[in-house]
């Protein structure tokens, strides 16, 4: 009984509400007649608004109210309190109609929308970007409302709006088919935007890995941030429904848009290397990354409802002044010959009309249609491909760089082996010079005592000369060694690796004594011949032995030892060099063939490695690898080639 008097009541309640509706329409709200609507369009000239700076105006007292100005504006800029419309439609044809009406701003955070059918209530719709998008009878962006208007019948819209944001209070009105179709173009130019956003993201992520350059990791940043900010400024996260919370991601619209800011500051500094190149404009940069942390701080601040009229000027003048001054910087990068620079001005530019056009949006200076929309989104596009291209720009003006470096370092590293055998020849003929020497040296004394008969000085001549010859032909051998390991053109010729090894073997012949090591040989080796370019082969064995040698000298090592082994690998010829003293001592491994990283205590250049890799890839077109074995190092190196 308890509940039919309830329920009795609420309809009392209701009736005695619409009864003074009628007039209350008639006199403050135009009637829209729905049969006319062949296209979208808005409803701004049919409504009327009613400010409620009280906070606490029912629909009943709104729908009494006498204060009901029309509207003229659609955005009413930042407000802090809510703020009705009201706007009446009809059907003057025979047939029911079906209209969507949907805000064009999807970031509108409340809508509290009152249907009311001739003098009938209808329902009360709870929409906007704080309120779960299934509530909605269209799953959109934006908040919309599903009207089937009989003939003849009138329609009362009364809606609540608040916001913290820009106040956006048109309703747009559609077809069904005609907002279908804008549904489907949002949806494919933000799904575009999307991917192209996320290829760009992990290809420059990727090239920051092999180059360790900072500018691509912060284009990678910058263009995340971007695609986020304009994912939930747009309402694409609320659409896609991934279980976040609606103030999570109204949050994060304002966290993100900061946090953008902040990378595209960034990346120049990183990019042009500003504090050599432009010093003045990075002192710049660097006051202008300090006021993006203070913008950070005021977006917090603003949501949670502090310094509002301070937040819109704040952020007016911040993001005019950085966007101009990085449209200058490109300007003076172009100047100054810097690679990417075009490239880094075209996608400044098309960043700047984004901004001044967002801008312009949120506080009311332009309107927010369809094609404002778009092109904020295809000029954000732009700003991340143009910059993608600078980067790309970059990638061709280090490459020049690397082949012009790896060109003199091989040069270097040819000119250092050069001097290394030249001092290997000295060593090796410094005994025969100084036999040679006394042996002259005895033989003048023959000669200058005439008292000798000529059969004692044939007998010392006898014993002196084939020792001098012999001492010649060591020295002459030396030099044909020396020649054959250096005098190989740059032609790929067929060869045998093993020959080329022995010749090695002979020139750090006096190294491998002084450290006391052994060399062995391992597996039929010397029947083994590669069609390959003989040269670079020899440099690349000379430089892992030499090191090898050196290693086991510094350690002192006991018994020291060397292996070689070849053996075939498919179509290819595996040459492993393994030594026991004691391994790489550089973590990780991999590193020891990262220039200028030596793993010796002295006279290590950091060079002999790495130039050996870049001849072994770049030239052999093979592979080298290191690793430790429990004795030492191992070395690899796989050649291409093998000619059975």
């Amino acid at each position: 009984m308890r509940k039919r008097n309830r329920i009795f009541m609420e309809i009392i309640r209701l009736f005695a509400l619409f009864l003074f509706m009628l007039p209350v329409h008639a006199a403050h709200a135009d009637i829209v007649d729905v049969a006319t609507i062949s296209e979208t369009r808005s409803l701004l000239s049919q409504m009327r608004f009613l400010e409620d700076p009280s906070s606490d105006m029912t629909i009943e007292q709104v729908l009494e109210n006498p204060d009901w100005q029309p509207l003229t504006r659609s955005n009413q800029g930042y407000r802090k309190h809510p703020v009705w419309t009201l706007v009446r439609l009809t059907n003057s044809d025979a047939e029911p109609q079906r209209v969507i009406l949907h805000n064009p701003r999807p970031g509108l955070n409340y809508l509290d929308v009152y249907l009311i059918s001739n003098q009938n209530p209808l329902r009360r719709l709870q929409l906007g970007s704080l309120r779960p998008v299934s509530d909605q009878s269209i799953i959109s962006r934006h908040s919309t409302v599903v009207l089937d208007i009989l003939n003849e019948e009138w329609i009362t819209v009364a809606t609540r709006v608040q916001s913290m944001g820009p106040y956006e209070l048109d309703w747009k009105i559609s077809g069904t088919a005609d907002f279908s179709r804008y549904n489907l173009n949002s949806y494919l130019l933000f799904g575009f935007f999307g991917g192209l956003a996320v290829t760009l993201i992990l290809y420059n992520l990727t090239v920051w890995r092999s180059l360790k350059d900072n500018a691509y990791f912060l284009y990678g940043v910058m263009a995340l941030f971007s695609l986020l900010f304009q994912y939930a400024l747009n309402g694409i996260f609320r659409v896609l429904d991934m279980g976040l919370s609606p103030l999570l991601i109204f949050a994060s619209g304002f966290i993100t848009s900061s946090l953008f800011v902040l990378a595209m500051i960034a990346f120049p500094i990183f990019f042009f290397k500003t504090a050599r190149t432009m010093p003045q404009m990075h002192r710049m940069l660097m006051v202008l990354a300090g006021f993006s942390a203070v913008a950070i701080i005021l977006n917090i601040a603003y949501l949670i409802g502090l310094f509002l009229d301070f937040w819109v000027v704040f952020m007016a003048g911040f993001l005019t002044i950085t966007a101009s001054l990085l449209v200058v910087l490109g300007i003076q990068a172009i100047r100054l010959g810097l690679p990417g620079a075009r490239y880094y001005l075209l996608g400044q530019g098309a960043y700047q009309m984004a901004v001044v056009l967002q801008w312009a949006t949120i506080r009311g200076w332009v309107r927010l249609t369809e094609t404002t929309e778009y092109f904020i989104i295809l000029a954000t596009m732009l700003d991340i491909t143009f910059l993608s291209f600078a980067l790309g720009s970059r990638i061709k003006s280090l490459s020049v760089e690397k082949s012009t470096y790896q060109t003199l370092s091989l040069a270097q590293s040819r000119f250092t082996s050069v001097g290394k055998a030249v001092g290997m020849i000295i060593h090796q003929w410094k005994a025969p010079m100084v036999r040679l020497g006394t042996q002259i040296t005895e033989l003048r004394g023959h000669l200058a005592h005439a008292d000798a008969g000529p059969l004692e000085f044939t007998k010392r001549a006898a014993r002196i000369l084939p020792t001098m010859e012999q001492d010649l032909q060591d020295m002459g051998r030396t030099i044909d060694e020396f020649g054959m390991f250096y005098a190989s053109g740059d032609e790929k010729e067929l060869f045998k690796p093993g020959r080329i090894i022995n010749d090695i073997m002979n020139l750090l012949q006096k190294k491998i004594n002084a450290a006391s090591a052994g060399v062995f040989f391992d597996g039929e080796w010397e029947t083994f011949r590669l069609n390959n370019y003989p040269r670079y082969f020899s440099h690349v064995v000379m430089t892992i032995i030499d090191n090898a040698l050196d290693i086991l000298a510094e350690r002192n090592v006991a018994n020291a030892e060397i292996r070689i082994r070849l053996q075939p690998q498919g179509k290819s010829l595996a040459l492993v060099i393994e030594d026991n003293g004691g391994g790489i001592r550089v973590n990780p491994i991999s590193d020891v063939f990262v220039p200028f990283v030596s793993h010796k205590k002295k006279e290590g250049s950091g060079l002999g490695l790495p130039i050996a890799k870049m001849v072994t890839e770049e030239h052999l077109h093979g592979s080298i690898s290191a690793e430790n074995t429990r004795r030492g190092a191992r070395f690899t190196v796989i050649v291409p080639g093998l000619n059975p």
